[in-house]
């Protein structure tokens, strides 16, 4: 802009083109950078999807009132998207746990906005899978075993949404 020309300007007419070439470098490298891989992140993924996007504003249309459960990342979304409740870390037993636990801590699940709610919907992307990332200073930990075979094909968590990397499972014991 105005200010990179003035600063150009303050520079001999033989050094422009380098620092002109200096600053396109730095700026292209921080593009680049701007969005490191999960690995450096502690697992923890930055940045979004457009799949993503689209599953999260499919909530805007579930009911009012509305407990989803995910994590961190897509309950930020969630909420600051559509303004549907959401859990952020709370619902570590519903992703984590087994199908039991699960269905139990969906009865009564302490959440930072709406207080006590039963769940309503358990948000799950392939990005979430590969590294679940509850709170935002602990590492993300892959989803494995009955806490990932738990929300395939079954009646307690069966499927309302699915775009092909963003899942919506409806919780059966919700009372909304």
């Amino acid at each position: 802009g105005v200010g990179g020309q003035y600063l150009i300007s303050g520079f001999s007419i033989e050094r422009r083109p380098i620092v002109s070439s200096f600053f396109i470098l730095l700026f292209l490298g921080c593009a680049a950078t701007a969005y490191p891989p999960p690995t450096v992140m502690g697992g923890f993924q930055e940045g979004t999807n457009e799949r993503e996007f689209g599953g999260i504003l499919w909530t805007q249309f579930a009911e009012e009132d509305s407990l989803i459960v995910s994590d961190h990342r897509l309950s930020s979304m969630t909420f600051g998207l559509t303004e549907t409740n959401a859990s952020w870390e709370n619902g570590a037993e519903i992703i984590t746990g087994t199908s039991d636990e699960a269905l139990a801590a969906g009865e009564k699940l302490l959440t930072p906005r709406a207080g006590i709610k039963p769940v309503s919907y358990i948000m799950l992307s392939n990005e979430m899978q590969e590294g679940v990332a509850l709170l935002q200073w602990d590492p993300a930990k892959e989803l494995t075993g009955e806490a990932k075979s738990k929300f395939t094909d079954n009646e307690d968590f069966p499927l309302w949404f699915d775009n092909g990397d963003l899942k919506v499972m409806r919780m059966r014991n919700s009372d909304t």
